[in-house]
């Protein structure tokens, strides 16, 4: 089966659904699916290294003036082009499909017409928004997502969600019976602290500020990578605070990673299902509108607590006292959310469809 993925990576989109497709990507793979990634060049687009995950990658061309959002809103911005020229110039290096995946919050209906129009591929659409899609399935692994919620447009077209379907690398699945067994020494955690790949507003040394004003330091690691913009300020930070301080620009086996700590701040993306399948209580700064139901989901749950990055200097080590204190509860929540095992649920829902 040929399956392309038609997705991108930027300083303004972030790393998340690249990542979440690759995990996707590797199930598909170990199939026997010959796959292929289609993005957009731009800064921060990641092809690179997805290259060096093992998958080809047809790069798009870069416009010749980037569109800077106005908004973490502004989704025809991330695609930098029209949907109908980002179509045309899919199908140019795609037309062999069996089957496409996208995920871009850029990528609406009319692309996905345009696509199943032109082939007779399926076509699954990653998405958290909400939105109408004319495709053969959707997977939406938000938390408390309902089927009901999707208005779908074409006949016989599936829904998977909730974080059943989270995806998420396989060795996520394989800890997450570790964690479950895992016993804590509450006197001595250890905190990750990951704004995603990117923290535009520099949220990682605003709350690496108010973490230095605790009495008694947590040891901490910061994941932060190159391509963040306050990349410099932060290492610095870290660097200047060696003896609570670890500083990772990139991190190929997070799962072993997250196993490593206890408690969590970071921002509620598509890194909230992995930190719950091995059961890290979080502290959630929203740094974007889409972000902001997945936050209060996993505070509805009691799986977290949540702060604006406004609040950060004067709230921060309050709510991490009360996390620390409610620990025990809130990482039993996290580790009841997700498995880890949906990639598997959404190829086995492939099979049972007759797609491969």
């Amino acid at each position: 089966m040929k399956v392309y993925f038609r997705v991108d990576a930027s300083v303004h989109i972030g790393s998340g659904h690249v990542m979440r497709c690759l995990s996707l990507a590797d199930a598909l793979q170990k199939l026997g699916s010959d796959v292929v990634f289609v993005m957009r060049v731009q800064p921060g687009d990641l092809c690179d290294y997805t290259k060096k995950r093992g998958f080809k990658v047809e790069q798009l061309a870069q416009p010749d003036e980037l569109i800077n959002p106005e908004s973490t809103t502004d989704y025809h911005a991330w695609l930098q082009v029209s949907e109908t020229e980002d179509a045309e110039d899919f199908l140019a290096v795609a037309e062999d499909a069996d089957l496409v995946v996208i995920d871009h919050y850029g990528i609406n209906v009319h692309w996905e017409t345009l696509v199943k129009s032109t082939t007779l591929c399926n076509l699954i659409a990653i998405d958290d928004l909400v939105r109408a899609h004319n495709s053969d399935m959707i997977i939406d692994q938000t938390l408390a997502r309902k089927v009901s919620e999707y208005h779908v447009t074409s006949p016989g077209s599936h829904v998977l969600s909730g974080t059943k379907f989270a995806l998420l690398k396989e060795q996520f699945s394989l800890l997450h019976s570790v964690a479950l067994a895992k016993e804590i020494d509450k006197q001595v955690h250890r905190l990750l602290l990951t704004m995603g790949g990117v923290d535009n507003p520099n949220a990682t040394l605003q709350v690496l500020n108010a973490l230095s004003q605790r009495e008694t330091a947590i040891k901490t690691t910061v994941l932060l990578s190159y391509n963040a913009p306050h990349f410099d300020s932060v290492a610095s930070f870290c660097e200047s605070n060696s003896d609570w301080l670890r500083h990772i620009p990139f991190c190929e086996d997070m799962a072993t990673l997250m196993l490593e700590h206890t408690i969590a701040i970071g921002a509620p993306g598509s890194t909230s299902w992995e930190r719950a399948c091995l059961g890290l209580p979080s502290i959630l700064i929203p740094l974007a509108e889409n972000q902001l139901q997945i936050c209060q989901n996993l505070v509805k749950e009691d799986a977290a607590m949540s702060l604006s990055l406004g609040e950060v200097p004067a709230q921060l080590n309050p709510k991490l006292d009360k996390l620390l204190h409610n620990f025990e509860a809130m990482r039993h929540n996290n580790l009841s959310l997700c498995d880890g095992k949906g990639c598997s649920r959404v190829v086995e829902k492939m099979r049972m469809l007759g797609w491969f």
